[in-house]
């Protein structure tokens, strides 16, 4: 998006290298925004760093040949192959979460997130009725569960922080905290019981874990786009709640059976594996190597 500081490095012969972190592409990117970047604003990097082949193929229909592509996974992947980094409990610093209750992490997320914005313009899609009846859910769960805590952690991004934010101090709540930042989503995840979301990219990170996940789909969301969206709903791997009533009933189900299946493991490994790609430890060690390879092979 810099271009101007492209041209100047690439003037004085220096190589630019893009690395895209926003590899968690819904269908409708890649029909409207790969197309709309190859007709206004094609890519000048010398070369893209992205996390999966998925993502090489939305950077090839953008326009930009695929010798400048290289995958290397998702670099804060990593995370999840080392357990020295993970933070315990009392270490997240949420003043009230207790040690040792059971944890339910919700990923909130703006009404109009993996929208294209012409739609949100016109207000032809958006997910304001699915988002509230989803946060009224997580509210009713935590005040009949007083012995589980409730974790809302918002998008760093999200417009609605504020009124998040009254929401949940309305009511009134001890076990019901909001999370705000971008440093601690993967720790919430592995101090989780239960994981919730929608089009999120830390629901396939939660994947890599065995945390039970559930995905929230109805209204809009499965009447009309499910075409357009990032297919959490296809996938064995989640618990798909289709209704405000059955999502209530799915989090008290799940906080008492929290084990996945072989088939459900075997199915978040094959969704894993098609956006972050290879999820082994080593991505950023991949992203340097390459780097030094552009280096030497630029040098000489």
């Amino acid at each position: 998006y810099i271009r101007q500081i492209i041209r100047s490095f690439q003037d004085k012969h220096i190589p630019c290298i893009v690395s895209d972190k926003e590899g968690t592409i819904c269908p409708a990117y890649f029909k409207h925004f790969a197309r709309y970047i190859k007709e206004t604003s094609p890519s000048i990097s010398d070369y893209i760093f992205v996390w999966s082949p998925r993502q090489k193929l939305f950077w090839e229909h953008a326009g930009t040949p695929p010798e400048k592509i290289r995958v290397i996974g998702q670099p804060r992947s990593d995370f999840w192959k080392q357990p020295n980094r993970w933070m315990k409990r009392n270490q997240l610093d949420i003043p009230g979460l207790r040690q040792d209750s059971q944890v339910l992490l919700f990923f909130s997320y703006d009404p109009w997130s993996y929208t294209p914005e012409y739609m949100v313009k016109k207000g032809e899609m958006n997910w304001e009725q699915l988002r509230h009846q989803t946060d009224e859910v997580v509210y009713t769960f935590a005040r009949q569960h007083p012995e589980i805590d409730v974790i809302i952690k918002v998008h760093p991004q999200q417009s609605d922080i504020d009124s998040v934010r009254e929401s949940i101090n309305s009511q009134n709540l001890s076990n019901l905290f909001l999370v705000t930042g971008v440093a601690l989503s993967n720790q919430l995840i592995i101090n989780a019981d239960v994981v919730l979301g929608f089009q999120t990219t830390a629901l396939i990170e939660s994947m890599v874990t065995d945390k039970p996940i559930i995905y929230t789909y109805w209204g809009d969301a499965r009447e009309k786009w499910s075409a357009d969206l990032i297919p959490f709903h296809e996938s064995p791997g989640v618990h798909v709640a289709q209704s405000p009533e059955k999502l209530l009933e799915m989090l008290n189900v799940t906080f008492k059976e929290s084990t996945i299946s072989p088939a459900a493991r075997a199915a978040r490994d094959e969704f894993v594996a098609e956006y972050l790609s290879i999820v082994d430890g080593r991505s950023a060690q991949r992203t340097f190597g390459e780097i030094s390879r552009i280096i030497h092979n630029h040098a000489s």
